[in-house]
């Protein structure tokens, strides 16, 4: 008896690099890879910070920062927290004038050597930056380092951060240019760039595929030859 031929590749499939670039740029965070030890909450709260707060002396409130991905204020302080602990950003906050008793915040980053490192590896050149000093955005975006690009859209659909840095990783410009990916390469090869377990890996692409950002079928093995394997395709935005 012969072996059922393998499922047909979902219709709505998209190549994930060719796909964001065209929907546009302003619709992802740009995150230097240089700062993948930091939790995932904190990773993409930096890139939240630069792109919310990231104009120049534009101060913000922590609401606002907690509305795209959907998270409390006090998530918000924690994971900021975290990041001037690290020496990553400083925080000058200022109340607001319409007697509420709110305030709004200035974050300015901080030029670490993980990022001088990032810069001389890429320039093989110093920046000229003076290490552990604050910085502007605006100069980091334009130093132009390697970077991790989350989709707005997929924080927005309140999966973790996690899974939202996994997703960026998978479909990243740095590391993948193909519209398929096998689940047996996303476990071996994608656990050990986000230095988390195999499980952790099985979690985020349960979560991915149930807010419907990729599907999982059989599919011929995307590495070649004739092996059939669970396959990672992605989708557009739900």
């Amino acid at each position: 008896m012969s072996a059922a031929a393998p499922a047909p590749a979902p219709a709505r499939k998209i190549h994930p690099r060719k796909y964001w670039n065209v929907e546009g740029r302003r619709q992802r965070l740009s995150i230097p890879i240089a700062l993948d030890f930091l939790s995932p909450e904190e990773f993409i709260q930096w890139g939240l910070l630069r792109m919310r707060g990231g104009q120049d002396n534009c101060y913000v409130s922590q609401g606002n920062l907690g509305q795209t991905q959907r998270i409390s204020t006090r998530s918000v302080r924690r994971r900021i927290a975290g990041l001037k602990a690290k020496g990553l950003v400083t925080v000058l906050h200022r109340s607001k004038q319409d007697g509420s008793g709110r305030a709004t915040s200035l974050h300015k980053p901080i030029w670490t050597q993980v990022l001088e490192d990032a810069y001389l590896q890429k320039n093989k050149k110093p920046s000229g930056l003076e290490v552990n000093a604050e910085t502007r955005w605006t100069l980091i975006k334009n130093l132009q380092l390697p970077s991790l690009h989350v989709p707005i859209p997929v924080l927005e659909s309140k999966i973790s951060a996690g899974a939202a840095q996994y997703y960026a990783v998978l479909c990243g410009e740095t590391h993948l240019n193909r519209d398929a990916y096998s689940v047996s390469e996303s476990r071996k090869t994608l656990a050990n760039l986000l230095h988390c377990s195999v499980r952790r890996i099985t979690d985020f692409n349960r979560e991915l595929k149930d807010a419907g950002w990729i599907r999982i079928q059989p599919e011929v093995g995307t590495r070649g030859g004739n092996q059939i394997e669970n396959t990672i395709f992605f989708l557009p935005i739900p």
